[in-house]
């Protein structure tokens, strides 16, 4: 299949082969999934082509990149159909993706955006090493084809921006295995995307509560984060953490599990983590990592970063190696 005739398939609908597209190195078609973006990079225009794997099923056409630079990038399109956004991974930096342009994004890990169609679309990104982000475009004139006799879900007409829900997650890492996969199942793919349109659909509803009077402000939230940044490799007690913002330790931690979905000795492992793979990038030896992300010895490091990641360091920096 030539580039031209994948794109098309996978944007002109129905979406229904579930075969694996591989961006080539040279220009393409100028459309949503198949466009040569436009990059300011330090003031300079030059086009992106960070490693990319696209897949197409019944009503949804999912597609992964790779970024492995660490200059400044800044991609402008739009959405032509609804449009979902997953960050899969970020090493060294942050992916901001959405619907035009907006404040900066949160600092939380796995970060989603929603945009419905036709609507402005831009990726940013800033001294990110490496990065993984997954994209479904929607098609919904072909979702009754997926639901049968079934009512067919509504996606959100507004946009939600810098949102995150595990489930989502856990099917976006699903979406990209079957991405990578030399021959996919089509029928799995569009029980996927059954999953990923219900999920979008009650997003509304899935949004959470507003904290309630006494839990942490914003500003106390930072400080305790910053906090934790600046001293990873220290012994932090949950002591100094709440001393921070007023509270007793019993109930900052309930607060801060409130906020930010974790428990603050699982919040620090995680920055830990995400310090680490900044430096397995940069290639030094695994004991001095540890012991610089604040973990008692490489045992220590390999154990958590296992349990989090799901390989071994060493594993990790392999699959990664030359980004």
């Amino acid at each position: 299949m030539t580039t031209q005739s994948a794109s098309a398939l996978a944007l002109s609908g129905p979406w229904s082969d579930g075969r694996r597209q591989r961006s080539p190195g040279g220009p393409g078609p100028t459309n949503p999934l198949d466009a040569v973006r436009s990059i300011e990079n330090a003031g300079d225009r030059r086009t992106l082509r960070p490693d990319v794997q696209r897949r197409a099923w019944t009503a949804l056409a999912a597609e992964v990149e790779v970024f492995t630079s660490a200059a400044p990038v800044r991609r402008l399109d739009q959405s032509e159909r609804p449009r979902l956004a997953v960050v899969l991974e970020e090493v060294g930096g942050r992916l901001v993706v959405g619907a035009g342009q907006g404040a900066g994004r949160p600092d939380v890990d796995h970060i989603m955006d929603f945009a419905p169609a036709r609507s402005a679309w831009s990726v940013t990104s800033a001294m990110v090493r490496y990065a993984r982000l997954i994209t479904f475009d929607i098609d919904p004139s072909a979702l009754p084809r997926l639901f049968g006799d079934a009512p067919t879900p509504e996606l959100p007409v507004s946009a939600r921006r810098s949102f995150h829900d595990p489930r989502i997650l856990g099917l976006a890492r699903l979406f990209e295995t079957e991405c990578q996969a030399i021959d996919g199942c089509a029928l799995y793919g569009d029980s996927l995307s059954i999953g990923l349109t219900v999920l979008l659909a009650d997003m509304d509803r899935a949004r959470p509560r507003r904290q309630m009077n006494g839990g942490l402000t914003p500003r106390q939230l930072r400080a305790v984060t910053e906090f934790m940044e600046a001293n990873l490799r220290h012994n932090i007690s949950v002591a100094e953490l709440a001393e921070l913002t007023g509270l007793s330790p019993s109930h900052f931690c309930r607060m801060f599990k409130s906020v930010t979905g974790a428990p603050p000795h699982r919040w620090l492992n995680r920055l830990r983590i995400r310090q680490v793979k900044v430096l397995l990038l940069k290639g030094e030896p695994l004991a001095q990592i540890a012991l610089a992300a604040g973990f008692s010895d490489q045992s220590h490091l390999t154990r958590v970063f296992s349990r989090l990641e799901g390989v071994s360091p060493s594993a990790w920096r392999r699959e990664r190696r030359g980004c």
